[in-house]
């Protein structure tokens, strides 16, 4: 949502902090674009059906292991 991203470092006796340039856009309309695109003349697109499920199961399995234990 903030289009931040940040890389943590593990030292000896702390954590680092180092934050990622990120040129900001709007991720709906790029996505759009390129469906749009890849619809019209054929080309494969970036991120394939099967790549975005296996993020998709990434993040998921992610959420279920940061959930608090009730």
């Amino acid at each position: 949502m903030t289009q931040e991203a940040a890389i943590f470092r593990k030292t000896e006796d702390k954590i680092l902090k180092e934050k990622i340039k990120i040129n900001k856009k709007e991720p709906l309309k790029k996505e759009l674009k390129s469906f749009i695109e890849c619809a019209r003349s054929g080309k494969r697109p970036v991120v394939s059906g099967v790549e975005g499920r296996r993020a998709l199961q990434v993040a998921l399995a992610i959420v279920e292991k940061i959930k608090p234990t009730k």
